[in-house]
């Protein structure tokens, strides 16, 4: 495990999983990262940040375009596998510690699993996460919430800037866009 230890992890390997052609492998470390690492040549490739807490799943979609991480902060973060950034993070509620993810074999839906319970989501595709975020910025444009703070917390999804765009060309006479 190449992250610096801590007194809460300690290096700790919580988790491994193969990618679908095998040459990658994922590592749940208990310093909150998931460590990407070379099968063929044994190489560090990357490390996931992002968690809060230990990282105690990981799965890889069956394309191996997605692999999904589950946290003790309560999280489950999808990251493409390609640019290795976040692409969703699904926060069901509190104290739900995924302790096992899996994709189903046609990779559109992940189950997690904890003490409290499991959880079975549908996975969205690239379009169906952008519409999402055109649909969730519109609501914040007609609502009273502080619009700047919510473009602040929308801005970790990659898909802002084309968002906006889209929104724009669908609310031309909006200047709140």
């Amino acid at each position: 495990n190449p992250d610096t230890a801590s007194s809460r992890g300690n290096r700790r390997v919580l988790d491994v999983a193969f990618s679908p052609d095998g040459k990658r492998l994922a590592m749940a470390s208990a310093e909150s990262n998931v460590i990407i690492w070379d099968t063929e040549t044994g190489s560090h490739l990357e490390t996931l940040s992002g968690h809060s807490n230990e990282v105690w799943s990981v799965a890889f979609a069956p394309n191996g375009l997605t692999l999904a991480s589950g946290s003790t902060d309560g999280t489950v973060r999808l990251w493409n596998t390609a640019t290795s950034r976040e692409l969703v993070r699904l926060a069901p509620e509190d104290g739900f510690d995924s302790r096992s993810l899996m994709f189903s074999p046609d990779g559109n839906r992940m189950l997690a699993a904890a003490a409290r319970g499991t959880l079975f989501w549908p996975i969205q595709t690239r379009e169906e996460v952008g519409s999402a975020t055109v649909r969730q910025l519109a609501d914040w444009l007609e609502s009273d919430l502080d619009f700047q703070n919510r473009i602040r917390l929308q801005s970790e999804n990659l898909r802002l800037h084309e968002s906006l765009e889209q929104l724009s060309r669908q609310q031309p006479d909006n200047l709140s866009v």
